[in-house]
């Protein structure tokens, strides 16, 4: 089954993935790392409250694309540049960077994990920030913008949606894509998130 599915916005406003430049705050919308959890609850048993479960499989399986959150964030005017996660934090920040001609820098502690997503990795012995670098469809917002101009609108848009908008890290001038680890120690990332096509 293939779909094809068009949209669009009013002539001039589309924010692109080409707008980043060195030093504009990296956000996401929401929590990360939530359906690809959700898949490993599917594929083997793993210990969870039945309500942790449950929410991180209607993740996978019941995604909810953040349209009319992107609208919201577009009418701020604040944006510079914005990208859906559906392959990864990772992979879809890395094609933002590629189009931008820049490179960033993202802060471990600051990804938003979704509830369960710990427990998954720990029963897994897996790394929870994996789940949301590399594991896709979470189909949250990631979008950049100069410093400071974000900040006064994650109360209106948590009111809004019931959802937050976090900071996780910084662009670079530089074409890398960086992981800050607790202890101030620096891992370069693979761009790459999911892979549509290498089976």
């Amino acid at each position: 089954l293939s779909l094809t599915v068009l949209g669009h916005v009013p002539l001039g406003t589309a924010v692109l993935r080409g707008g980043a430049r060195p030093g504009h705050e990296i956000w996401v919308s929401g929590r990360l790392g939530g359906s690809a959890a959700g898949l490993r609850t599917l594929l083997q048993p793993i210990p969870l409250a039945d309500a942790v479960c449950t929410a991180l499989q209607q993740r996978y399986a019941q995604p909810q694309p953040r349209v009319r959150e992107g609208i919201f964030l577009r009418a701020s005017g604040c944006l510079t540049s914005m990208i859906d996660l559906s392959d990864g934090l990772a992979g879809d920040l890395g094609h933002l960077c590629a189009e931008s001609g820049v490179g960033a820098q993202l802060v471990a502690e600051s990804l938003p994990l979704q509830t369960g997503v710990r427990e998954v990795a720990a029963a897994l012995g897996n790394d929870p920030v994996d789940f949301a670098l590399r594991g896709g469809e979470d189909f949250e917002l990631c979008y950049t913008a100069l410093p400071g101009t974000v900040a006064p609108w994650v109360d209106a848009f948590r009111a809004q949606f019931g959802t937050d908008l976090t900071c996780v890290g910084i662009m670079t001038s530089g074409r890398s894509l960086q992981l800050v680890q607790a202890d101030g120690s620096q891992t370069l990332l693979s761009p790459q998130g999911f892979d549509h096509f290498r089976h």
